[in-house]
């Protein structure tokens, strides 16, 4: 008993900044321990961001971990915390390739599909225009200002929105959308019924609701349930 007060002591000691050595050494070595395997999971995670970051990681590392830090019980989370840190000040650095903030928000949202739970797929009512979509749980979408899902370096520069799901396999699929199909998905993803959801999701791209619209978002809507993506109403 007397040794844990002790311990107890120099833990709080250490806390209230009354140096002792030996609870810095261990509190450094432990430090030491948590970072590397934060930067482990960074580097695994995020492996082209952090290519990407080159010279500039260790700094960007450091910044993160001063300015804010995980405030997760998984390590796994960690990189996603670390570009919803950082991804707004990287798309807005001059110094920094333009393409990173976006190339960094989809490989987060890769992996917030890959390890998200899955859902059971059974059948489920058809799609009627007054019912609210439903998708499976392992899908994501984003917005972004460059082709980071296409070959290419550098990718190109032109608004993208793309889909990313799981397919039967399990493997990571990315899908790029049209700008109506985006608008309409983004809408019935927020639980609107499909038919407000189709009408408000022309507005938003600027396309009228016409015959051409309707048979093209039919067609979008099938392949979608052959994707398993989209389950029914």
């Amino acid at each position: 008993m007397a040794e844990l007060e002790l311990e107890l002591e120099r833990l709080r000691a250490a806390i209230l900044g009354r140096d002792d050595p030996l609870v810095g050494e261990r509190l450094g070595v432990y430090r030491r321990l948590a970072r590397a395997a934060m930067n482990d999971a960074i580097g695994s995670i995020l492996p082209r961001t952090v290519a990407l970051l080159g010279a500039r990681l260790d700094d960007e590392l450091a910044r993160f971990y001063a300015e804010r830090g995980p405030r997760t019980h998984y390590l796994r989370d960690v990189p996603l915390e670390l570009v919803e840190h950082a991804w707004r000040r990287w798309r807005d650095d001059p110094a920094l390739p333009p393409h990173l903030a976006d190339l960094a928000r989809l490989e987060a949202l890769e992996l917030t599909v890959a390890i998200g739970d899955d859902d059971d797929a059974r059948a489920r009512p058809e799609l009627r225009l007054d019912a609210r979509a439903v998708f499976r749980a392992a899908v994501g979408q984003v917005s972004l200002a460059h082709a980071v899902h296409e070959d290419g370096e550098p990718p190109a520069r032109r608004p993208v929105s793309l889909l990313v799901y799981r397919d039967a396999e399990h493997a990571l699929r990315t899908l790029e959308l049209t700008p109506a199909a985006a608008a309409i998905v983004t809408r019935l993803r927020a639980g609107e019924p499909l038919g407000i959801a189709i009408e408000a999701g022309a507005a938003d791209a600027g396309v009228p609701v016409d015959d051409a619209l309707l048979a093209g978002t039919a067609r979008f809507l099938a392949d979608l349930a052959e994707r398993g993506v989209l389950l029914g109403s």
